[in-house]
């Protein structure tokens, strides 16, 4: 989770601007990520405010290093195609050189290279996936891989990734009969069947969901899945029947998902909407409490809490528990929502019209 890992460092140092220790753990995570010249200026900031920070002078020498290694690599690779300017293989090869080093540019160059060399084939077409992955476009990545299924329909990895790409496109319907077509390949590809019943449940499909987590489930108890992904599955089975109103078998869901997994905050998040569904309150808020402990960073928990809170008028806990929610995200529509009824309740009439203001303008931003 290094983008998690590099987000955290850095609220750290919003806490703490003059820790040359945290700028070392910030380039470390940089350089994890490969953005070396971030890497570079962080270990700098570091040795600026402690000079005598041994780590980071060395880190700052190790990454350099690779940097000068990486721009030899290339200038090799660049020499190789100079003998042989017909072998795509070797602009493959330079394309993920610069793939590595977030050179963007370059490595579409060299994917396209490949492309006018062999139009028909689909090494071209993977490359230039691998690369709008990377920099994380969705729209050319989804246009790639349904390219590549056209090539290669029996490419289960193909599809899933279509999948993937067509449900952040927003385009649920597409992505769906992608992961089916997957599926339909090989059934037993269990990630395939996550996504198809994730994106399912985002749908509001929810009896086609169910049947996705209760297969997934069955698997799961035959040993054919991970730990992690047995966690999943009884977290997904849970949200399902509480999507149903089947709260009763969501609370069965997440219990046992908590026998599987102690302390897994999707399951004690499972009881608490399930409990709160139901009117118990009082268990509802001891499992928020519960996820939050577990979970101290998920900005969904935090404002479901609120809500909860606000409903049993603890009204300054709620607001507090809101406005952490917005700490974690502060783009959450729904956080400043659950401010603004706070407000409204409570009388705090313009507190409450600048929180609805605030969510409208981040809805507006958003295109929602």
């Amino acid at each position: 989770m290094l983008e998690e890992s590099l987000e955290t460092f850095q609220q750290a140092l919003e806490l703490d601007p003059e820790s040359d220790e945290l700028y070392v753990n910030v380039g470390d995570a940089y350089r994890a990520l490969n953005l070396y010249q971030d890497a570079i200026q962080a270990y700098r900031q570091a040795r600026m405010l402690n000079p005598d920070n041994a780590l980071a002078a060395t880190n700052l020498v190790d990454v350099r290093e690779w940097i000068n290694d990486q721009w030899r690599r290339v200038l090799e690779q660049e020499k190789r195609i100079d003998e042989s300017p017909s072998d795509s293989s070797r602009y493959a090869e330079l394309a993920s050189l610069y793939l590595d080093m977030r050179r963007y540019d370059d490595a579409l160059a060299a994917a396209n290279a490949m492309l006018s060399l062999d139009l028909d084939g689909r090494t071209g077409y993977d490359m230039l996936a691998a690369i709008y992955e990377q920099m994380g476009e969705r729209d050319q990545a989804a246009e790639m891989y349904a390219h590549i299924v056209e090539i290669d329909p029996d490419d289960v990895e193909a599809w899933e990734h279509l999948g993937n790409w067509r449900s952040l496109q927003q385009k649920h319907t597409e992505a769906i009969d992608a992961y089916v077509h997957a599926l339909t390949l090989d059934p037993q590809r269990y990630t395939t069947s996550f996504s198809l019943a994730e994106t399912y449940l985002e749908v509001e499909r929810y009896d086609e969901a169910l049947a996705v987590y209760q297969e997934l489930v069955e698997a799961a108890e035959r040993g054919t899945l991970q730990s992690d992904d047995l966690a999943a599955a009884y977290a997904g089975l849970a949200e399902t029947y509480n999507a149903l109103g089947r709260y009763d078998e969501a609370i069965q869901a997440a219990e046992t998902l908590l026998e599987r997994s102690e302390d897994d905050p999707e399951g004690y998040y499972q009881l608490a909407t399930a409990y709160d569904a139901l009117g118990r309150r009082d268990e509802a808020i001891e499992h928020y409490q519960n996820a939050i402990e577990s979970d101290p960073l998920n900005a969904d928990y935090y404002n479901d809490f609120a809500d909860t809170l606000r409903e049993a008028k603890r009204y300054e806990e709620a607001l507090d528990v809101a406005q952490q929610g917005i700490s974690m995200d502060p783009s959450m529509i729904v956080a400043y929502e659950t401010m603004a009824q706070i407000y409204e309740e409570t009388g705090r009439s313009d507190e409450a019209a600048a929180a609805m203001s605030q969510a409208n303008a981040l809805r507006s931003a958003s295109g929602h």
